[in-house]
């Protein structure tokens, strides 16, 4: 299973648009984490046939999305299930570090945990919880291209890595 992770477009729907349309025919899941919301509902105007999650940040005022989401997925012949925590970040005081992601994580029994917010890219794994940060599509703060990450959830792991957007 391959899973599109963007966050933090800001209002650029050229750049989402860009990332759904080179990865539309390969990703069987899109997740976006907040701050942009208005950009994943103009896309799925033009491609509604798309499996989105989408996370409200703390620039989608209104937003009817949920703050938190756990995704399930279930791979490989023994039904292995696999469960995201995806969140924005701007609740669990991400520019200070992971701990409260990795409570989250643990307690929704998540191995894999998504998020935005700091608009710099991130992926370690700590307390067998891989944690993971896109970066920005639109407006990096690290010094790096604005970026999205894709991960391929295989029955013989994850493989990760976080992409500079398409030019």
């Amino acid at each position: 299973m391959r899973i599109i992770v963007i966050a933090d477009s800001h209002g650029a729907g050229s750049a989402v648009m860009k990332i759904v349309e080179k990865n539309m025919y390969t990703a069987d899941m899109f997740i976006h984490l907040g701050d942009g919301e208005a950009d994943m509902l103009n896309v799925l105007l033009e491609y509604p046939e798309i499996r989105l999650h989408q996370i409200s940040g703390n620039c989608d005022l209104g937003s009817a999305s949920p703050a938190l989401q756990v995704i399930e997925t279930v791979l490989g012949p023994d039904d292995k299930m696999v469960r995201l925590l995806a969140v924005h970040g701007h609740l669990h005081n991400v520019s200070r570090g992971t701990d409260e992601l990795l409570r989250q994580a643990h307690e929704n029994d998540c191995g894999i945990v998504l998020f935005g917010h700091t608009h710099r890219r991130f992926e370690m794994t700590e307390d067998g919880v891989l944690i993971i940060n896109p970066g920005s599509c639109s407006l990096p703060r690290d010094g790096e291209p604005p970026s999205y990450a894709y991960l391929d959830i295989t029955e013989w792991g994850v493989i990760t890595e976080i992409v500079d957007l398409p030019q």
